[in-house]
């Protein structure tokens, strides 16, 4: 056994005692519902599942902690609040919904399957669904369409890293691009960029130096999720609040959680 990692958060009784709480079903026994006739299993452990949701800005403030630097305010969901575990239980059930073979209890995800073969094929649609949910999306404005080639790729590139910073501050990654020059970026004179593009490159580089290159023709992972991304902005997978009304005012539901408890 490993020993879980202790976290750190700030004392929100004050706060608990005033929040409605949310009656969102978390219970463990959700690892029981697979069939028993799936032997082949991966157990899966979210990594900063929680900071993966925002905190609505007007309640950032409710968040605050004194620390020895000053207040410290969360802009993502810490540990602690009231509501924080029925809050990613719901969303991690939308996330995987469409994949019944991953069964969840918040951070903590179980494939199962029948056999080693689907087992794979299991693994291979949820990494894959997982990550094109980690998309952005943005328009260019008209100066920017006028950059060079370099100058947009380099613009994709800062555009995600500053938009995912969260995700990757303090860890090691690698960045994969279709357009070749690119890599060669942080091994090149400065003096042959421009002073925007010299900007991009070294906030970049405060996350990863790590660019390589990926022919076009192989980067087909990239079209996919273009498409995905384009289902996942439909009004079906934006359900969160009216869902969560529905479970609020749902009489069996609430009798079900009485009788859990």
């Amino acid at each position: 056994m490993v020993p879980k990692i202790r976290i750190e958060t700030g004392d929100y009784r004050s706060l608990n005692s005033v929040t409605i709480p949310d009656r969102y079903r978390t219970a463990y026994t959700r690892f029981y519902w697979y069939p028993s006739w799936q032997d082949n299993f991966s157990k899966i452990d979210l990594v900063r599942a929680y900071h993966q949701i925002p905190v609505e800005p007007a309640d950032v403030p409710k968040t605050a902690i004194t620390t020895p630097f000053g207040l410290f305010e969360f802009v993502r969901m810490p540990f602690g609040l009231k509501n924080a575990a029925q809050t990613f239980q719901r969303f991690i059930d939308e996330v995987l919904r469409g994949l019944p073979f991953v069964y969840a209890y918040l951070d903590d995800l179980l494939v199962a399957s029948s056999s080693a073969e689907e087992h794979y094929q299991h693994l291979n649609q949820y990494f894959n669904d997982l990550t094109a949910m980690a998309l952005i999306s943005t328009l260019v404005n008209k100066a920017e369409t006028r950059y060079s080639a370099f100058g947009r790729e380099l613009l994709a590139v800062y555009l995600s890293i500053r938009h995912f910073r969260h995700l990757l501050d303090g860890r090691s990654f690698t960045v994969y691009t279709d357009h070749k020059p690119l890599t060669y970026a942080f091994a090149s004179k400065p003096d042959r960029y421009s002073p925007r593009e010299i900007r991009h490159l070294d906030y970049i580089s405060q996350y990863s130096t790590d660019l390589r290159h990926i022919p076009g023709r192989d980067n087909v992972v990239a079209d996919v999720y273009l498409v995905t991304y384009t289902a996942l902005l439909s009004p079906h997978h934006n359900r969160f609040h009216s869902n969560r009304i529905a479970q609020q005012h749902d009489d069996e539901l609430f009798s079900y959680g009485n009788h859990l408890r």
